[in-house]
């Protein structure tokens, strides 16, 4: 979670396209941007399904 003024954010990945955003003179995601998402979506929708059904079996 970040406090920038006004401005609460609590989502990481919402965080970081705060920063990109509101900060422009030192970019740091703009080129991976897409890459980043694309592993953040396969970890959610893929991966930690599997993880929590291998865990929620194995308990």
């Amino acid at each position: 979670m970040i406090v920038d003024g006004d401005r609460v954010i609590h989502d990481s990945w919402a965080i970081a396209e705060y920063l990109e955003a509101t900060y422009t003179t030192r970019p740091c995601l703009v080129e991976r941007m897409a890459h980043y998402r694309f592993i953040t979506d396969w970890l959610e929708t893929v991966l930690y399904p599997e993880i929590f059904r291998v865990v929620a079996i194995t308990r």
